[in-house]
């Protein structure tokens, strides 16, 4: 399972993200701000639908299935009907592919 990046999950909790960490059995993330401090461990679910509401908050509209042990997600800009589909191992793995194409996105905006 793939992490989503630092880059990312410091944008979706605005503050900087120092660290990650999966633990053993892939199922959550601990994450570390800039001064060590835990801000939190989430369920990679819960981190993937953290993830959907704030592609929401920039106009970005996700949908993601699971199909055939796999993950498929899609993403659409509401205004300029930007769109892309991401695969992944797993669902929450594609959310977070999605949101990583998002952010490259922007940036070149």
């Amino acid at each position: 399972m793939s992490t989503p990046s630092k880059e990312l999950l410091s944008a979706v909790f605005n503050t900087t993200v120092k660290n990650i960490e999966l633990d053993r059995g892939q199922t959550e993330i601990k994450i570390y701000r800039e001064n060590t401090s835990c801000l939190g461990t989430y369920n990679i679910y819960e981190l993937a639908h953290k993830c959907k509401e704030w592609a929401l908050n920039k106009n970005y509209e996700i949908w993601s299935v699971s199909k055939n042990k796999r993950g498929e997600a899609q993403i659409e800009h509401f205004k300029n009907g930007t769109m892309a589909v991401r695969d992944g191992k797993t669902e929450p793995e594609s959310i977070f592919q999605a949101c990583e194409w998002m952010l490259s996105q922007t940036k070149l905006q």
